[in-house]
């Protein structure tokens, strides 16, 4: 399950702790993987349709 609001609020409460910061990080790279996908996917679709 995500953590990306509890991320948040930790942020936002001024959490700048490394380990909150690692986190964050990782979560920002997961959503960058998920967005590359979704990219692909749409291409594809764009193909298909064409």
């Amino acid at each position: 399950m995500s953590d990306t609001p509890s991320l948040i609020t930790a942020l936002q409460s001024g959490d700048t702790s490394p380990e909150t910061i690692a986190r964050v990080i990782e979560r920002l790279r997961e959503l960058e993987k998920r967005c590359d996908v979704m990219k692909q996917l749409a291409e594809v679709l764009v193909r298909v349709a064409g």
